[in-house]
């Protein structure tokens, strides 16, 4: 684990912070602090019901925020809709991809440029030429696989519609890029293409916050990451060298590893 160490401690040292939460709290959180850092793979770990998602959707401005802090490149940010935090830099992945993502019926290329039509039109005339580059731009980034642009989204495989929602996030380069379970109900090559897509946004410079069920793939990605448990925060733990039964228990609240994130 020592190139692992080297890593972690690179990108602390020299990454810049990008996100700051500041004791955040909201109906099911209470006092939630970390930093995320340029280039990090910050992960958000606890079972089912611990608060995670309900973290993610205060910092995308779905939930509302009841006391606390955040903090974009420095500045002081209160998010007040997803439209709010997608003109900030602040991009989200969701669980449920079929329901939150994606419209199923609209074709590939609508689905990836629908957020941002107004950044290709000409008054009310749709750059139909600029569309279909930046939709092949950042679909081919994320190794879509697709018959055509004009496919409908209903008729892709589970891998191939989360990577529509990934190129979705990546048409405007993201400043923090936070990802709900983003391998669920895919296969192994798709899912092996979606780590190697999350590692090169991060090498890239983007400040990715993970939340996964997935024990191995959690430690496999992340580079620190806090505790959650019944809504309150364990602690922050550099993932050096704790193993999936370790985290397990500590999501259960049964043990914590004393080692707490100074103030970065």
């Amino acid at each position: 684990r020592k190139i692992e160490s080297i890593k972690n401690e690179k990108i602390i040292n020299n990454g810049k912070p990008v996100l700051v939460v500041d004791n955040l709290c909201c109906a099911g959180l209470k006092n939630i602090s970390f930093t995320v850092h340029q280039g990090e793979i910050f992960g958000v770990a606890g079972l089912v019901g611990s608060g995670r998602t309900e973290l993610l959707h205060m910092i995308y401005g779905v939930e509302p925020i009841a006391d606390g802090s955040i903090y974009l490149n420095g500045e002081k940010i209160k998010p007040k809709s997803p439209k709010d935090s997608i003109k900030k830099g602040i991009v989200y992945v969701p669980e449920e991809r079929r329901t939150q993502g994606l419209i199923l019926n609209m074709s590939v290329r609508e689905n990836i440029t629908l957020l941002y039509l107004k950044y290709m039109s000409y008054g009310f005339f749709l750059n139909e030429k600029l569309e279909d580059n930046e939709s092949k731009r950042v679909g081919e980034s994320v190794k879509l696989k697709t018959a055509g642009y004009k496919q409908r989204v209903n008729t892709l495989s589970g891998g191939n519609q989360q990577k529509v929602v990934f190129a979705k996030c990546l048409i405007r380069k993201p400043k923090v890029l936070m990802l709900d379970e983003p391998t669920r109900g895919v296969d192994v090559s798709a899912r092996f293409e979606i780590h190697s897509i999350i590692r090169k946004l991060a090498s890239q410079g983007t400040a990715v916050i993970l939340v996964s069920s997935d024990l191995n793939e959690f430690l496999e990605l992340a580079d620190r990451f806090i505790v959650l448990n019944e809504g309150t925060q364990k602690g922050t733990i550099k993932n050096l060298s704790i193993g999936e039964e370790k985290l397990l228990m500590l999501c259960y609240g049964k043990e914590f590893i004393n080692e707490r994130e100074t103030k970065l």
